[in-house]
């Protein structure tokens, strides 16, 4: 048996069968959903009522995936998020708004960058059909393709997985760093090289709030660790330097 290194990707392939072809196929994949709520859709999509159905099976979708990042801590999803109004008592589902919760699942390897773009896609075009007019509602409708396709992209995406640990995993990673000082081979490092650039540095912009934070945070272990943070991310060792020298001139 090998140790070797396993870096936390975002989810690949399809949960829902290719084979699957109607609301009562992809709806029995969907087991983060109870049986009633199966019903509910299968329900609203044979008696046509195909925005209905989209706009049940999208908040149930995005609820979980809310519900999902709270669990990681609100405080932790605010700092993520850059918005200091989020705390511990937030209400996930109502202190995120749908965009937000779609694109830092997407940046956390929740969810992959196809169905991030598929249910943002999907959001603005429900928002499109509420928009309409009284007598545009009569003429315009959503399709019995587009309602499925909803349908398939909120079970393959969330409805039918059971969650990635990766984050929680990462939470404990940023919590270490007031305590431990990592080196550019450290195994933890060497996974995060794994995750592309825009991750990385949003990992490394969640992480200066511990810093921040902590006053008791030893300064060698900071400098080490944040040295190593700051190559990961690209920034060139030159430029780091002549930063420091500039700001101890200043002084």
């Amino acid at each position: 048996m090998t140790n070797a290194i396993v870096p936390w990707n975002e989810p690949t392939g399809s949960v829902v069968p290719k084979a699957a072809s109607t609301a009562v196929d992809i709806a029995q994949v969907a087991v983060n959903l109870s049986t009633r709520d199966q019903r509910q859709i299968v329900s609203a999509f044979t008696s046509d009522s195909f925005e209905m159905m989209a706009g049940f099976v999208l908040n149930k979708a995005l609820s979980q995936l809310k519900r999902t990042l709270a669990s990681l801590g609100m405080a932790f999803v605010g700092e993520m998020l850059g918005r200091s109004d989020l705390n511990e008592d937030s209400v996930p589902t109502v202190s995120i708004s749908d965009f937000e919760a779609i694109t830092l699942a997407r940046e956390l390897g929740l969810i992959n960058s196809t169905d991030a773009k598929r249910l943002t896609q999907h959001l603005e075009l429900l928002a499109h059909f509420d928009g309409l007019s009284p007598n545009g509602t009569d003429t315009e409708e959503m399709t019995r393709e587009e309602a499925l396709s909803f349908l398939r992209t909120c079970v393959n995406s969330i409805l039918s997985r059971p969650g990635n640990i990766a984050p929680l995993e990462f939470l404990t990673f940023r919590a270490a760093l007031e305590g431990r000082t990592f080196k550019e081979t450290t195994t933890k490092f060497t996974c995060s090289k794994a995750r592309r650039i825009s991750l990385r540095r949003r990992r490394l912009g969640s992480c200066c709030p511990v810093a921040r934070a902590s006053l008791a945070l030893r300064l060698s272990t900071l400098l080490a660790t944040w040295w190593c943070w700051f190559q990961l991310c690209g920034l060139p060792s030159e430029r780091l330097k002549s930063g420091l020298s500039v700001k101890r001139m200043r002084r």
